[in-house]
């Protein structure tokens, strides 16, 4: 029994969704290492207040 697509466009989006699969997993790592980056950041002592960082940013947040 053959199975999976068959026309083009039925390949296509077979391919848009594999592709589609790959993204999530590249946005779920990239999450994960800035997640790892902050708690590493915290232990390493390397955290402000919000008014501190407010400060630091001032000039991109106006």
């Amino acid at each position: 029994m053959r199975t999976g697509p068959t026309t083009f466009l039925g390949r296509k989006a077979a391919d848009l969704l594999a592709e589609l699969d790959s993204n999530r997993e590249s946005a779920l790592m990239a999450q994960l290492e800035g997640i790892a980056r902050g708690e590493q950041a915290a232990e390493d002592g390397r955290m402000l207040a919000q008014h501190e960082a407010m400060q630091h940013m001032a000039r991109w947040l106006s």
